[in-house]
């Protein structure tokens, strides 16, 4: 049994209209880096000292704040000025703007372009990076346990912000 439906589609033209506009918006988004700029911000902001954003030294999906630096650790460093993740720089300064051709990516355009937030390739920091994204163990014999300190990944209120970002722009798009 086939069941065909048929109906006068008015007011075509205006319809043409607001998805070119719609697809125009979603372009802009793609092409002017917003949502780029936007997810990466709020990647780098994870490493900001604890108490200077609601977000900072707190890993997504679930906000959940990092392991505590162990004793050792804070007998070996300088307690008042160390923070977790961060003595060097090196490791946030490596978190950049992944594009590439790939399915599952953040983002993904429709001719198969995409981007995550992620370690750049060739980054000095790529040799541990995963260790503290992941947890598990590291130094000489393996001997030292250092606990996940997710720094990668999104959580709720970025895709409240990227929701956001994006019906912004669908607005002026159909407007």
């Amino acid at each position: 049994m086939t069941i065909r439906f048929l109906s006068k589609i008015t007011g075509v033209s205006k319809v043409k209209q607001v998805f070119s506009r719609i697809t125009t918006g979603v372009q802009s988004v793609l092409a002017k880096k917003r949502l780029e700029d936007l997810l990466l911000k709020r990647t780098l902001e994870r490493f900001d000292p604890p108490g200077s954003r609601k977000y900072a030294q707190k890993a997504p999906p679930i906000g959940k704040p990092w392991a505590p630096l162990s004793p050792y650790t804070r007998r070996k460093k300088n307690v008042n000025r160390s923070q977790k993740l961060v003595d060097t720089g090196k490791l946030r300064s490596s978190i950049g703007i992944v594009k590439r051709n790939m399915e599952g990516s953040v983002l993904q355009s429709p001719t198969g372009g995409g981007f995550s937030i992620g370690i750049k390739p060739g980054s000095k920091a790529s040799k541990y990076a995963r260790i503290h994204q992941f947890g598990g163990y590291a130094g000489v014999n393996r001997k030292v346990y250092i606990p996940a300190r997710r720094y990668l990944g999104i959580d709720k209120t970025d895709i409240v912000s990227v929701q956001r970002l994006v019906n912004n722009i669908m607005k002026k798009s159909v407007q």
